[in-house]
């Protein structure tokens, strides 16, 4: 059963994809993507969890990553679709089921909308997703 809390987040954004996307998708990266890529080998495949604008998955992608990207937000993956051509993936963080497939996991943002309580479950679903060495980037407010 989804929390009230995470249906509120994702219908907060499904209702505010434009307006969200207008405030972010021009930000600057670059120390950010800077310090992910020391970690990157050029044959990496990344998931972006919570890919929000799509912005960060078509930077990694024009670089030739391979990006599987994810989102809670139906209308936020639509945009991806509709702005980059990336198919995006309506997943809550939750509901991942990868094993070992990411080299990377960039989360950049995204993972403050778990609460405290549901943490524990969501980074053990991520860490199952990554590789044995994988690396995972994670930011925070």
């Amino acid at each position: 059963m989804m929390r009230s809390f995470m249906k509120e987040t994702l219908s907060y954004y499904n209702q505010n994809a434009d307006a969200f996307i207008e405030g972010t998708q021009k930000a600057d990266m670059s120390e950010q993507y800077r310090f992910f890529s020391k970690y990157l080998l050029p044959d990496f495949k990344i998931l972006d969890l919570g890919c929000g604008s799509g912005r960060d998955s078509a930077y990694f992608s024009s670089l030739g990553y391979e990006v599987i990207a994810v989102d809670g937000s139906e209308e936020l993956c639509k945009r991806v679709k509709v702005n980059y051509g990336i198919n995006a993936l309506c997943i809550k963080f939750e509901e991942l089921s990868f094993v070992s497939e990411f080299d990377a996991i960039w989360a950049c943002a995204s993972l403050l909308h778990v609460k405290k309580t549901d943490m524990p479950n969501v980074l053990a679903k991520v860490s199952a997703a990554l590789k044995p060495s994988g690396v995972l980037y994670a930011s925070f407010k």
